[in-house]
């Protein structure tokens, strides 16, 4: 699923490159989505790059990758570059990322302003924030590197670690790659699924403040 929302085209094309790619992972143990003690967990972004390593000289790091190691900490302040690598012939550059947990039920704050943050609530059980401030810095650094509109995808592993089923509705995403507009899905006890998100969701994010992803069935009303 291809994301193209503004905001992220702007992450996207920070290398300015051609047919780059930007991808979000973040996994999400319902457990620690649901224990006020976890204020974040961890999350990774990573950038396609036409290559790791210099063209001139294999053992340093390509033009490419050094720019993406001096901007993407400029749009998150605590990412961390992880590692350069090849797979099925595609260079990317991957950095982790926290993202916060942000409980509050207020969309018009964040528990953080460096990162985005996923949301929980007794009945929306998962939703999706993008602070202003990360927006700003977004715009910040589009506005200097102008590029060609690159492709994403946002993916969230849903882990139901709890000791119960969880009856939830699924909102503008897609479910283990099936496409769900609104639709009734139960996470059983000890289940991963696939929840890729769509661009009407994270457009709702960017507008809104938050957009929800899952209903917690069992708390309607």
């Amino acid at each position: 699923m291809l994301i193209r929302s503004r905001w992220l085209a702007g992450l996207g094309c920070l290398l300015a490159l051609s047919g780059c790619k930007t991808e979000f992972g973040v996994e999400v143990p319902l457990s620690q989505l649901l224990d006020p003690a976890v204020t974040q967990i961890p999350g990774t972004v990573r950038f396609e790059i036409p290559g790791c390593d210099s063209y001139e000289d294999s053992r340093q790091p390509s033009s490419s990758l050094v720019k993406a190691q001096e901007q993407v900490p400029t749009i998150f302040p605590q990412a961390e570059f992880k590692s350069c690598y090849q797979q099925k012939l595609t260079s990317w550059a991957e950095f982790s990322l926290p993202v916060a947990i942000d409980r509050d039920g207020d969309a018009a704050t964040f528990v953080s302003t460096d990162t985005l943050s996923l949301t929980s609530d007794p009945r929306r059980l998962l939703g999706l924030a993008i602070p202003p401030a990360v927006l700003s810095r977004i715009d910040k650094v589009q506005r200097e590197n102008l590029g060609p509109t690159p492709e994403y995808e946002v993916r969230l592993l849903v882990v139901n670690d709890l000791e119960r089923d969880i009856d939830t509705a699924v909102l503008a995403s897609w479910l283990d790659d099936e496409p769900v507009t609104f639709g009734s899905v139960n996470f059983a006890q000890g289940e991963t699924r696939s929840l890729r998100l769509s661009n009407v969701l994270i457009d709702r994010a960017m507008q809104e403040g938050e957009a929800t992803i899952l209903v917690d069935m069992d708390q309607e009303g």
